[in-house]
């Protein structure tokens, strides 16, 4: 059986971030705690200039109906320090539907390109039924991914959400959810890399 890895819906959030986390984090990469093998490439994706606020940014691919969504953070406003380590830094509430016939589970991944020291993993979340429509708010928190699901290992060091945090300037912050062909044979703190 092939694998196969598509962005939803060809929805792929583009949140912007500007320096407004002063909770003394630092972005750096962690270890590489275990190798996921992927087969296909990366999704492609745009950026659009780096606006001077925080915002959100929505793009889509032409891809069918596969879509995500995040009620937490509006297209174009300001990220909610909620979500930050400004705030209670919790997981926001996200959303997906027509999940591609065939997908034996869904990969979560939030991160950012922009950090210093490169990209950033903010929560990685593997081997989500294709029978969920998402997560609820602070769901990472809870533990409330349902059934099967396991959160990897963030560049934190840590297995859950940590919200962006930049140590300076704009950043921007990607979330990506991934079909899959085939259950993931790896334990909970499994790394992206």
């Amino acid at each position: 059986m092939q694998r196969f890895w598509i962005t939803i819906g060809g929805v792929l959030f583009i949140l912007v971030a500007l320096v407004a986390c002063g909770g003394g984090a630092t972005e750096a990469p962690a270890e590489m705690v275990e190798e996921v093998d992927q087969e296909a490439a990366p999704p492609a994706t745009t950026a659009a200039p780096l606006p001077t606020e925080t915002v959100v940014e929505e793009t889509t691919a032409e891809m069918g109906e596969f879509a995500l969504s995040s009620p937490s953070y509006g297209e174009g406003e300001p990220i909610p320090a909620l979500f930050s380590c400004d705030g209670e830094d919790i997981s926001p509430e996200i959303q997906w539907d027509q999940v591609p016939p065939g997908t034996q589970s869904l990969t979560l991944v939030f991160d950012d390109p922009d950090a210093p020291g490169g990209t950033w993993v903010h929560w990685v979340v593997y081997n989500v039924s294709p029978e969920m429509a998402g997560f609820q708010e602070g769901a990472s928190a809870s533990g409330d991914l349902g059934e099967g699901s396991l959160q990897g290992l963030n560049s934190w060091g840590r297995v859950d959400y940590g919200g962006p945090c930049p140590p300076s300037g704009t950043h921007r912050y990607f979330l990506k959810l991934y079909a899959l062909d085939t259950v993931l044979e790896l334990g909970a703190g499994a790394s992206v890399e």
